[in-house]
């Protein structure tokens, strides 16, 4: 999956391999070198490009860790850890106020009877 910056400047990518880690490249989108901005990232649902900087959850099993690459100081820290593994999604407002995502906090079943049924 490729994602353009909000400025237009760069892309950021992943690409398929036979490594046991998937990083998050960045080149410049008029062409150049990339350089590997996140050494392992999960899934391309959990990664959000914003001005600010890339929102992600790292690739490791049952990940529970939502983290923040700021653009300005190269830095990455730690935003929330929530209490369940997460599920497919993370999301971030415009303004970078809100970050959001799914998890799943119960899993239930049912056993239905159906009487007559041919």
């Amino acid at each position: 999956m490729t994602f353009e910056s909000p400025d237009g400047k760069y892309l950021y990518y992943t690409k398929l391999n036979q490594e046991e880690t998937t990083p998050l490249f960045r080149m410049p989108a008029g062409g150049g070198e990339e350089v590997v901005v996140v050494p392992a990232v999960g899934s391309w649902e959990f990664l959000c490009l914003t001005s600010k900087g890339v929102y992600f959850v790292p690739e490791e099993h049952g990940a529970r860790t939502i983290r923040f690459l700021d653009a300005a100081s190269g830095k990455v820290r730690t935003l929330a850890t929530p209490d369940q593994p997460l599920e497919a999604g993370l999301a971030v407002s415009p303004d970078d106020a809100f970050v959001v995502w799914s998890q799943r906090d119960r899993e239930t079943y049912n056993l239905m009877l159906v009487e007559g049924f041919r």
